[in-house]
């Protein structure tokens, strides 16, 4: 049997005596906010808290779109009255509020924005989740929850650069076919990689010919391009509110982009696996503390100014964010591009974010000859894996070193990622993940790479495979829902019926087998199997009439996490 694509899903179960509680997948539950596992004080801003206010949904009698604006508008503002009284805030701004004088076409698209109604409430001090909780209880709030700090992952710097015995200090390009992927296609500067990190020098002589830069607004003082951000001819850095990315603390991000973007052919250096791919730095990381800041809003930054492949080569174990996630679903599926993270460096099984999003390329890392390094985060959220270990790339000052970690396994995978849009510019930004995930060559049978079976994702990245014709589907679970007799809760010794919608985003498929597993003693399987004669490319199927059954044992402790797997065949 073959397994085309695995999906998870996660059901809490929080119980409360004989009464049961809502049963909800991923990370969101019914029951008062509590901070994630491992989430201490020191990983959220203190003071600050994400709120998004929920529109009007009451449309007046009139048909006059004004009026219905002018609704929507007063809605807001008495939630937001209501939100600052709770938390005596002292200042609360929208996430995507442009940085200096507003050009009239920057407030129209502030305002207009779909994540407009998303803000960010500074408060008095008081106790983060106890505010949180009050605010989740108000009609007109969506969501509450901390602004998570974010870091660079990890790197480290051996102590054998010359342990190549080949003596080509990028080994890795070689291992994820690189050299085949470059004969068949080399990329294009209309393709452009947001590099979204510590910063860039970008005036490095390996990085300063692939980069990107805003013809139409040029430096003088002035938002030529009225997008609200003055100057921003190369990138910009969200963390100190200016024009200049540059790298000027931390060489992360100048690694990273060398990975993805270095110049090739130039006689200097190195080659990026971009290629001729543009790339466009966005700092989030302040200079001199190095402390993150506005990483998610840099994301909206780069999917708005168009960077269809955007690499995140930083996170946190655990720090799940509905604010996260809504940018990661807005910058995917409505700008259209695909979004590449780091899986993490802690060599633990762990969630780790933004990685883990549904919507997000988590790549894991391998040495370079496909064995599974130590320090890498393990899950079953990875969608590939890729060489990180002693990658050689650019460095500050001119310079190049060797640095480890899965930030340096992202950017080869955001590099072929631009490879396969310049290749196949019909594909969509899913369609181009799932492309890089089902060309990726299998490697549990390498080294003890199978005592973590499926949790490196589909294998480890082959950009040259990528670029072939795979006639192959790509079947993926878009959504689940699940029920018991009598509505949407759940109960120990209950049955549930569950029903997914199921999605192919490549080749037509034919004979459809999809098949629910769990390994948990608490859940006997009742109806595990449903069938399909085919399911067309970019098409969805349904099984309401067929669902999943799975019965909830009476000894099902509280707060147990039940893990399932859906295969296809």
């Amino acid at each position: 049997m073959h397994y085309l694509a695995i999906f998870r899903l996660t059901i809490l179960l929080v119980g409360y005596g004989i009464f049961g509680a809502p049963l909800t997948s991923g990370a969101q539950s019914s029951a008062p906010f509590q901070l994630p596992a491992g989430i201490t004080e020191a990983d959220y801003a203190p003071g600050t808290i994400v709120v998004k206010i929920q529109p009007s949904q009451t449309q007046p009698l009139s048909s006059d779109t004004q009026q219905a604006r002018t609704a929507s508008t007063d809605a807001i503002a008495a939630s937001l009255r209501t939100v600052r009284e709770i938390c005596q805030s002292t200042q609360i701004t929208p996430i995507i509020a442009p940085v200096g004088p507003l050009h009239p076409q920057a407030r129209t698209m502030a305002t207009s924005h779909p994540l407009a109604t998303i803000y960010k409430v500074e408060t008095d001090g008081r106790d983060i989740v106890s505010l949180i909780r009050q605010l989740e209880q108000l009609e007109g709030v969506v969501y509450a929850e901390p602004y998570y700090l974010l870091k660079p992952l990890d790197t480290y710097t051996p102590n054998d650069p010359s342990a190549n015995a080949d003596g080509g200090e990028q080994d890795y390009l070689a291992t994820v076919h690189a050299y085949e992927a470059w004969a068949i296609e080399k990329g294009s500067a209309d393709v452009l990689i947001g590099i979204l990190d510590t910063g860039v020098e970008f005036g490095h002589q390996d990085l300063t010919d692939n980069l990107y830069v805003n013809s139409a607004d040029p430096i003088n003082g002035i938002d030529d391009d009225g997008d609200g951000y003055t100057d921003n001819y190369v990138g910009w850095d969200m963390a100190d509110h200016d024009n200049d990315p540059t790298a000027d603390t931390n060489g992360h991000g100048t690694l990273v982009a060398g990975v993805a973007a270095a110049t090739p052919n130039n006689n200097v250096g190195i080659a990026g696996m971009g290629f001729h791919t543009s790339y466009m730095p966005i700092k989030i990381f302040r200079s001199g503390s190095g402390a993150f800041a506005f990483g998610y809003e840099a994301i909206a930054y780069a999917a708005d100014r168009g960077c269809k492949v955007i690499n995140l080569s930083w996170g946190g174990a655990n720090a799940y964010s509905r604010f996260g996630e809504e940018i990661i679903n807005y910058a995917v599926l409505e700008k259209d591009a695909v979004v590449v993270a780091a899986a993490g460096n802690s060599g633990k099984e762990e969630k780790y974010y933004p990685a883990s999003y549904d919507r997000v390329l988590s790549v894991g890392v391998t040495d370079a000859t496909d064995n599974k390094v130590a320090q890498t985060t393990h899950n079953y959220w990875i969608d590939l894996v890729a060489p990180g270990n002693r990658n050689y790339s650019t460095h500050n000052q001119d310079g190049y070193s060797y640095s480890s970690g899965s930030s340096f396994a992202a950017p080869l995978v955001a590099g072929a990622a631009a490879l396969v849009r310049a290749h196949y510019p019909q594909l969509n930004a899913m369609q181009v993940m799932q492309q890089l995930r089902m060309s990726a060559d299998n490697i549990y049978g390498i080294g003890d790479n199978d005592t973590y079976h499926e949790k490196l994702g589909r294998g480890r990245l082959n950009a040259a495979q990528a670029l072939q014709s795979l006639h192959s589907p790509a079947l993926r679970t878009e959504s689940i829902t699940y029920a018991n007799h009598t509505g949407e809760y759940a109960y120990f010794g209950d049955t549930l019926a569950v029903n997914a919608v199921f999605k192919n985003y490549l080749s037509p498929a034919a004979d459809v087998t999809v098949t629910l597993t769990s390994l948990s003693s608490y859940v006997t399987l009742l109806d595990s199997v449903v069938r399909f004669e085919s399911i067309d490319s970019l098409a969805e199927a349904t099984h309401t009439t067929d669902p999943f059954r799975l019965y909830l044992h009476e000894d099902l402790p509280t707060n147990e996490e039940l893990i399932f797997r859906i295969g296809f065949s």
